[in-house]
């Protein structure tokens, strides 16, 4: 056995831990005594130190077996929707002089900027027009 790698630890306050499993997908409150125990012992001594904590994380996979490759299952997975067609995204960014400054923007500020009306009209005009239709299932 092994610690699932995308496992993101936040401590709420001196006794909660709030663990998110990336693979998986799955939350799981942790006190602080189970949170140093997960981080102090071997996955495979789990079982032997807190049975309980043990299956808790085996539930949520955040304990895995040593030959799954999540890295490797995420890629697979990701590469899947990446080639699925049963569905369209469009993004339109109204603006690019939002105020907020989130650390994870991708987006360059552009001050003043906003879509103008013969821009909003074009964007009617493709989205009424069908064309991103082609790309859904009849």
């Amino acid at each position: 056995m092994k610690k699932a790698y995308y496992i993101h630890p936040i401590q709420l306050n001196e006794d909660t831990f709030l663990y998110y499993n990336a693979y998986s997908n799955v939350y799981l409150f942790l006190s602080a005594e189970k949170h140093n125990i997960f981080q102090a012992t071997d996955a495979n001594q789990l079982k032997l130190t807190d049975n309980e904590l043990y299956h808790k994380l085996l539930e949520g996979e955040f304990l895995l077996e040593d030959d799954i490759d999540e890295t490797k299952i995420t890629e697979f997975f990701r590469n899947v929707k990446k080639m699925d067609t049963s569905q369209y995204h469009i993004v339109i960014n109204t603006t690019l002089d939002c105020n907020l400054n989130c650390w994870y923007c991708y987006e360059s500020k552009v001050e003043g900027s906003i879509l103008t009306e013969k821009t909003i009209e074009l964007i009617k005009k493709i989205l009424n027009k069908g064309i991103w239709k082609s790309h859904t299932k009849s």
